[in-house]
């Protein structure tokens, strides 16, 4: 009766063990005023920066690539990221797959940023919320 006892109760808290609803969410890599979704200012281009470091941009003009960013220093208004893009369609205009060092900088509510082939003419790209 023990025996049989014991067995159920050993089943019972296998059971009820911890649930993945239980388990918090991993925290994120990155919690700068950078990340989220910026539309140009003087097109309709889009730079999308997660929480979880992925990096998107979609040009005005179709190109369109994907990659990880470096997380820059929280409060930080200024500075570069390191940029890797991992997939970019073959438009002749979007930047190939690679690792790119990008200026930026935050102010008013805008986020100025300049990489890749932007670098030749020092002009940064200005974008929006």
């Amino acid at each position: 009766m023990r025996i049989a006892l014991v067995c159920i109760l050993a089943v019972m808290v296998s059971t009820c063990g911890s649930k993945s609803e239980d388990t918090p969410a991993p925290a994120p890599k990155c919690s700068h005023s950078i990340i989220g979704s910026w539309t140009g200012v003087s097109g309709s281009d889009k730079i999308t920066l997660g929480s979880d470091e992925s990096f998107a941009y979609q040009g005005d003009d179709g190109c369109k690539t994907a990659g990880t960013y470096s997380c820059p220093s929280v409060g930080s208004t200024s500075g570069t990221l390191k940029v890797t893009i991992k997939t970019a369609d073959l438009s002749n205009k979007c930047l190939t797959a690679g690792d790119y060092t990008c200026a930026f900088q935050l102010a008013n509510e805008q986020l100025s940023y300049l990489c890749g082939n932007d670098t030749i003419t020092s002009a940064a790209r200005v974008y929006k919320r």
